[in-house]
């Protein structure tokens, strides 16, 4: 585990907001659901090689359609990058942020005003 899920800030990028929003109301509680295991232990997900290495991918049902959900992690942050269904999801996350995980990689860090805070608790 890493530290208390308490104190540990949630940032959404837009592109996860916009798929978030065009969730119907029982899937937004599965996407809720499948969060609260990101945040306790952020290694819950699958760790990418290649281009999206530091991104991790957590796998979820969502009325009986697998959903993943990419993310990033600091000991003091989770960053919801993109959620979405299987189909050309991984393009489409290394196509969009590839070229800020490696900045991030090589120790430049995007400046933090560019996310947004956390998803309503239900």
């Amino acid at each position: 585990m890493s530290g208390d899920p308490s104190k540990i800030a949630v940032f959404q990028e837009r592109e996860f907001k916009v798929a978030y929003k065009k969730l119907h109301p029982n899937q937004k509680e599965s996407v809720r659901a499948a969060i609260r295991p990101i945040v306790e232990d952020p290694e819950a997900g699958e760790e990418k090689k290649g281009d999206l290495r530091g991104v991790f991918v957590y796998k979820f049902k969502c009325l009986d359609r697998q959903f993943l959900l990419a993310c990033t992690w600091d000991p003091a942050t989770r960053t919801l990058l993109a959620l979405g269904v299987h189909e050309n999801f991984y393009r489409d996350v290394k196509r969009r942020f590839s070229n800020e995980l490696s900045q991030q990689a090589s120790g430049r860090e995007n400046a933090p005003d560019a996310r947004n805070t956390v998803i309503p608790k239900a």
